[in-house]
């Protein structure tokens, strides 16, 4: 994990910024996909047909002052939500995966956990979701 200045760093570099309400449509559409690539197959199909574009849209409307993108301004290519301690939701495009978009947002996220004076925080993950089972559940943002 980096320090809480490296992190802003890579962020800037990243240019990881708050979500704008004009990126909803592009970051509901985003969500869907990388919901679908990581859950679908482990959800029950009525989660899966519940789980569609617009209600994605309205989860992210209600959240849009705790969402942060990177990428272009009106089609970002990764995000994450926060809610309190939690990295609540976190998500990138398929055409970044693996490249150094997602650890961007990782820091980045932890960095504004800590400027939120949160010393530790947690993401949850569902059970076989092995690309989210992957960072750590619960971190320290300690400075």
């Amino acid at each position: 994990m980096l320090g809480r200045s490296a992190a802003r760093g890579k962020a800037l570099a990243m240019n990881v910024r708050p979500a704008q309400t004009t990126e909803l449509d592009h970051l509901a559409r985003l969500w869907h996909e990388g919901w679908r690539d990581g859950h679908a197959h482990l959800a029950p199909p009525g989660l899966v047909a519940a789980r569609t574009v617009e209600r994605f849209r309205e989860r992210l409307a209600a959240a849009l002052s705790d969402t942060f993108v990177t990428g272009p301004h009106g089609a970002p290519d990764g995000f994450f939500i926060l809610r309190g301690d939690e990295l609540y939701q976190f998500f990138v495009a398929r055409a970044v995966r693996g490249t150094s978009v997602a650890p961007a947002l990782i820091e980045a996220a932890e960095a504004e956990l800590a400027r939120r004076s949160f010393a530790a925080v947690w993401l949850a993950c569902a059970a076989g979701n092995d690309r989210a089972a992957r960072w750590p559940a619960f971190w320290s943002v300690a400075q």
